[in-house]
């Protein structure tokens, strides 16, 4: 009778089961409009009001790969995340976007996480946003704190450059972070950012 009762089980999980093929993380996804840097460039060039620049560079690279697998009531996910780091100002800049891989593709469907962190820190926290449209709203659930304070800035002037339509993040924990502002604008990505008082802006 045993042996019986698991083999119905057994079928009862095949039949339950299907074979899905999840696509790999689509990179003119809607949602790289927030990626800080959506073109994803080996580096990038930040400079200060002095002139001085620094460079972003890019230490981490994970995208999520195309898979077949059988499973019972999955859903694919799509992932990718990126580090950059500037190890002149010691600082880790991290983004990470996901979505759900069946699902129609569009600019709500999905997460994207930002961190910044300094290079060198055992810490690695994000702070999760859903896309709205032209803006993004905190997502923050359970497991995690929020990091940023989110200003919508209908216009910003960094460097005697005026951008419009920037969301400001103000850093909540600036030691932890090692920088105190950060500014992003969709399609565009990381603009600027300041640290130790000083703005750094994207050329």
């Amino acid at each position: 009778m045993r042996v019986l009762i698991w083999l119905l089980l057994a079928a009862w999980g095949v039949a339950g089961c299907r074979r899905i093929e999840c696509e790999e993380f689509q990179l003119d996804h809607p949602l790289m409009g927030w990626h800080w840097f959506a073109d994803l460039q080996p580096s990038y060039t930040f400079v200060n009001g002095q002139g001085r620049s620094v460079l972003l560079v890019r230490t981490e690279y994970e995208r999520e790969a195309a898979e077949k697998r059988w499973c019972h009531l999955c859903l694919c996910t799509a992932d990718l995340r990126t580090d950059y780091t500037c190890e002149m100002l010691g600082l880790l800049f991290q983004c990470d976007i996901d979505y759900a891989g069946e699902a129609e593709s569009d600019a709500v469907n999905g997460n994207v996480y930002y961190g910044v962190n300094r290079l060198y820190s055992a810490q690695r926290d994000f702070s999760s946003f859903r896309s709205r449209d032209s803006t993004l709203d905190a997502s923050v659930g359970s497991y995690s704190s929020a990091l940023f304070t989110v200003h919508r800035r209908p216009s910003i002037t960094l460097l005697a450059t005026t951008v419009s339509d920037v969301l400001e993040l103000a850093i909540l924990d600036t030691a932890q972070a090692g920088a105190e502002v950060v500014w992003v604008k969709k399609g565009q990505g990381l603009i600027g950012f300041q640290r130790g008082g000083e703005v750094w802006v994207r050329q």
